[in-house]
């Protein structure tokens, strides 16, 4: 790292540990060095430039985000990268011939790599050639934060730690404490500027958060019509619910809202869905979730709300301090036109205690048995073959908030998972230290130098933020199984995701994947079935497994069915039971004993419907119509 511009600092303490830099004003990091050192560097402002500095200096690099979202955004930005991802919007995944010819085209290499591709990215262009690119993982809280419902984040980490010290670093404006000892011994500088930012914030404090938040965003449409508004909620369907209700309600119209979300969530906002091009918001008023709370750029001015929700049930939206920070951040053209913070107090209590050296020393001891069931495998011929597979079918869960505190990494090898166990840290301290009770988040705003004025409010307004029966902690395990079914490489490692579930809505898909799979040649297909039946019941799910079956079934029995109840035929109960047996006798199925339960077993086969007017012997009958699930040619 060599200094570009003195005059730019105010105070260097080069050798001491961690590396401090005070910087005069507020300039950005490529106007006074010439590349970012390696190791942990903390830029403490959000837009300092960090990702820029990387893109503009003189060498080879691999630049690593979380989400497609920043990936897309920044490579949009600067068009000399190559973007290394899935689809997004007008950017598309390039394939392997565009990736190898981009590495050996002249000048400086610059990849923007979505964790989720950086495997790829080593494969296509080989381990030695990678370990010579300078590696920078982007926004590394987000990594931790988020790994627990995204391995690959992690794995991340694996691959970090392949490339010499010097050519590494792990950046972020609001660093969380690490506990992986490897990190903590990595080399350490802080870039910040001489007078910090202060944020003028408004503080509202409700029993009624989601009402009260409503009202503010329902008051600012109205008088200050020239402005746009951003609202900072990580639940999709508490956003769906705000928004619907601003639009029948308050007469807000459909057009002026926006949801920005990750892109497996983009199904469920449908009309609703936009996309931050060039960093101009689409509608007056747009919702967010996590996955824009950090490393997007917006480039203009607009009105903040953020929703911290204390029911038990969204504990996932609690914000911390620092996520507060990364969220104020998106905004390039500061001072926002205002900042505002609805919250109540959770409910949730987490233990009194939290020792990281506890949790480290329980994933150790869950190594230390898995290591003996290895032993003793590697002793029989035969089990040594499996072992790898019964080893990934043993590991469990760690029950502190259903963390896994243990990892495969890229050797197939049990590892403490270390982002997990910062996130669980992170997380229930957010919850207990801030949102306990009514003054703690305001005097920790203080404490950080803001400008914050305090607010108790009420709220007769209602907002119905979930669908009856939703559970949104539900939906978001939901999510997370079908992020690790899609990771599958192998469909018969779904047995390993079953015993290594962290919960029983977990359990129930991954038992539903199985269940399905060998139905399905196409997983995608599988996968978005199982969305749209993860909150159907059992016996629903178990209706739509039997119709899909008889669907593509080669056997003969379909056929049997269809030449005895043809599309169009009309048949009385008794006739229809009378139907299924004699099928059922010559395949050897069990009769059926109840007129009743043959209507119902009928209707799993086609779309039957019943004819009040026209009777078979005194009975109503029922019309035969198509195949209740349709055969894609």
């Amino acid at each position: 790292m060599k200094i570009k511009n003195q005059e730019l600092i105010k105070e260097f303490k080069e050798d001491e540990a961690p590396r401090v830099m005070i910087l005069k004003g507020e300039p950005f990091l490529g106007d006074v060095i010439d590349e970012l050192p390696s190791g942990i560097i903390d830029k403490s402002e959000t837009g300092i430039g960090a990702t820029t500095l990387e893109i503009d200096s003189n060498r080879n690099s691999i630049i690593v985000v979380p989400l497609k979202a920043i990936a897309a955004s920044k490579a949009k930005k600067h068009k000399s990268c190559l973007y290394v991802g899935g689809d997004i919007g007008e950017i598309k995944r390039p394939t392997d011939k565009q990736i190898l010819e981009y590495s050996q085209s002249k000048g400086d290499k610059k990849f923007l790599v979505v964790a989720d591709s950086l495997k790829r990215l080593f494969d296509v262009l080989g381990v030695e050639t990678c370990l010579t690119y300078f590696l920078m993982i982007d926004e590394v809280d987000s990594f931790q934060l988020e790994g627990s419902y995204r391995e690959r984040l992690e794995g991340c980490l694996d691959y970090y730690k392949m490339f010499p010290r010097e050519n590494r670093a792990l950046v972020s404006s609001t660093l969380l404490k690490f506990s992986d000892p490897e990190l903590l011994k990595e080399d350490k500088s802080i870039f910040k500027y001489e007078n910090s930012r202060v944020r003028d914030i408004d503080l509202y404090y409700s029993d009624n958060e989601i009402g009260a938040a409503f009202d503010h965003i329902a008051r600012l449409y109205k008088e200050k019509p020239n402005d746009k508004i951003v609202i900072a909620y990580n639940s999709v369907h508490g956003s769906i619910a705000i928004a619907e209700k601003l639009i029948n309600d308050f007469g807000v119209a459909f057009e002026d809202i926006k949801i920005l979300c990750s892109a497996n969530r983009k199904q469920d906002v449908k009309h609703f869905v936009s996309e931050l091009s060039n960093g101009i918001l689409e509608g007056r008023i747009n919702f967010m979730t996590s996955a824009y709370f950090v490393g997007v750029d917006i480039e203009e001015k607009y009105h903040c709300i953020c929703i911290s929700n204390s029911h038990p049930n969204f504990r996932h939206t609690l914000l911390s301090v620092s996520r507060l920070q990364q969220i104020a951040g998106r905004c390039r053209k500061q001072p926002l036109l205002s900042e505002s913070i609805f919250y109540g107090s959770t409910i949730f209590s987490p233990a009194d205690v939290i020792n990281i050296d506890l949790l480290i020393m329980a994933a150790k001891a869950k190594i230390k048995s898995l290591e003996c069931i290895a032993d003793n495998f590697k002793s029989n011929q035969i089990l040594a073959k499996q072992l790898i597979k019964v080893r990934e079918l043993i590991i469990g869960t760690t029950d502190v908030l259903q963390y896994n505190f243990v990892r495969t990494n890229l050797n197939n090898e049990f590892v403490v998972s270390y982002f997990n166990i910062d996130a669980c840290v992170e997380n229930m301290e957010t919850a207990k230290v801030l949102y306990t009770d009514r003054y703690t988040l305001h005097q920790w705003l203080l404490i950080s130098g803001h400008n914050v004025t305090w607010n108790f409010t009420l709220s007769d307004t209602y907002v119905d933020d979930k669908p009856s029966n939703f559970d949104e902690a539900k939906q978001e395990q939901v999510e997370v199984s079908l992020a690790k079914l899609q990771e599958l490489v192998d469909p018969k490692d779904v047995l390993r995701l079953i015993m290594t579930s962290e919960s029983g809505h977990q359990t129930e898909i991954f038992n539903r994947y199985q269940a399905l799979s060998g139905y399905f040649e196409n997983k995608e297909e599988l996968i978005n079935n199982l969305k749209e039946l993860s909150e159907q019941n059992a016996t629903a799910f178990n209706n739509f497994k039997d119709a899909y079956k008889f669907a593509y079934d080669t056997t003969g029995f379909k056929d049997l069915i269809m030449e005895l109840f043809p599309e169009g035929s009309k048949h009385n109960k008794s006739q229809i039971m009378e139907g299924l047996n004699q099928a059922y006798s010559k395949t050897g199925l069990h009769t059926i004993s109840s007129m009743t339960t043959a209507v119902k077993t009928l209707n799993k086969y086609f779309k039957v419907k019943k004819d009040k007017r026209n009777y078979i012997d005194g009975l109503p009958t029922f019309e035969i119509g198509e195949l209740y699930i349709q055969i894609k040619k």
